[in-house]
C-alpha cells in the first residue's frame, strides 16, 4: 500500500494516517518506513519529505519481521496457537459459574 505526503504534513502525519490504530512506538514506524522505503531514504533518516512524495507503507508482516529481529523474546507472543497447544477449557470459553448475578 502506498500513501502520498500532502503540503505541510509531518512524517509522523503520514504513518498515523497510514498506519492507523497500531500501537507501536513512533520511532519504530519511522524505522519501518525508512526501510520500506530504501530510496527515499538512503540514510534511514525520515526527514524531510517533499510533499507529493510517494511512500510505500510496510506491511504487517514486514512490521513483524522487524519486531521479532529488534526483539527477538516476543516471537512467542507473536506466534499463532495451534489448537493442539492450547488446553481444552480454552475453547469452552470463561466459567460463569462464578459470576456475580445482578437482577
Amino acid at each position: 500500500m502506498s500513501i502520498t505526503v500532502q503540503k505541510g504534513e509531518s512524517i509522523d502525519a503520514v504513518i498515523r494516517r497510514g498506519l492507523t490504530r497500531l500501537p507501536l512506538k513512533d520511532d519504530f514506524l519511522r524505522q519501518a518506513l525508512a526501510k520500506a522505503n530504501p530510496k527515499i531514504f538512503p540514510r534511514g533518516q525520515t526527514y524531510p519529505v517533499k510533499p507529493g512524495t510517494v511512500l510505500l507503507l510496510p506491511s504487517l508482516d514486514e512490521l513483524r519481521q522487524m519486531i521479532t529481529v529488534q526483539y527477538p523474546e516476543m516471537l512467542m507472543l507473536l506466534q499463532k496457537p495451534s489448537a493442539e497447544a492450547l488446553p481444552e477449557e480454552a475453547h469452552k470459553g470463561p466459567d460463569k459459574r462464578q459470576w456475580v448475578r445482578f437482577p
